[in-house]
């Protein structure tokens, strides 16, 4: 992930029980709650601290260290703390010495529309620098396209590219279907038609990415 400017950076810890009574969390919410040793805000991420413009979209972005005792992934903890929170979160979860990076693809109208999450694998902290960008949806796209692993087009809104990647990923099972299709057929002709279709399938995939 990238090392964003020291103007960002805080330190500012939060007791998870807290956090427990702010969403109004379910038994089985503490439970998972249980696997968490810590959480703090390290980055604020806006236009005082870097001079970047907000947008409706995207008006300042947070980044909290979640640091937990097993790999178990508080998953419901996290989505219920994260639509509490009308700024896009970065979530760095760590494991000894490995992090995992998540983010919610989410949307901040009247209500917090959470479209999607995405998550990294677990992997050894590699930080470089940012790419110059023009505003903080810049710099949410870049996060966003860097855990996920499928780039922006030019201008491309944050919808558009949500639905471009849906599209892939539709398109990649319906390969992988086709192809086992294909494996085990053993006429011919219907072969060779299998075949055909996969080389449509895949030429689409391309034509997307």
């Amino acid at each position: 992930m990238f090392e964003f400017p020291s103007n960002t950076k805080v330190d500012r810890p939060f007791k998870i029980k807290e956090l427990l009574k702010l969403i109004n969390a379910d038994k089985e919410t503490r439970q998972e709650a249980q696997n968490i040793e810590s959480i703090t805000m390290i980055n604020a991420i806006s236009e005082p601290t870097t001079s970047l413009k907000p947008s409706k979209e995207v008006n300042e972005i947070y980044v909290l260290k979640m640091t937990i005792l097993t790999e178990q992934i508080p998953y419901e903890f996290i989505k219920q703390l994260d639509r509490t929170i009308r700024f896009q979160v970065l979530f760095k979860i760590w494991h000894l010495d490995q992090v995992k990076y998540l983010m919610f693809y989410k949307g901040l109208g009247d209500k917090i529309a959470q479209y999607r999450l995405f998550e990294t694998e677990w992997q050894t902290e590699n930080l470089k620098p940012i790419e110059i960008v023009k505003d903080l949806t810049e710099l949410y796209k870049l996060m966003l396209s860097s855990i996920a692993n499928f780039n922006f087009r030019a201008n491309e809104t944050l919808h558009d590219w949500l639905n471009r990647l849906n599209e892939v990923e539709g398109l990649e099972k319906e390969f992988k279907k086709v192809e086992k299709q294909m494996k085990t057929e053993i006429q011919p002709k219907k072969k060779f038609e299998l075949n055909d279709k996969l080389r449509e399938i895949y030429k689409k995939i391309e034509e997307l990415e």
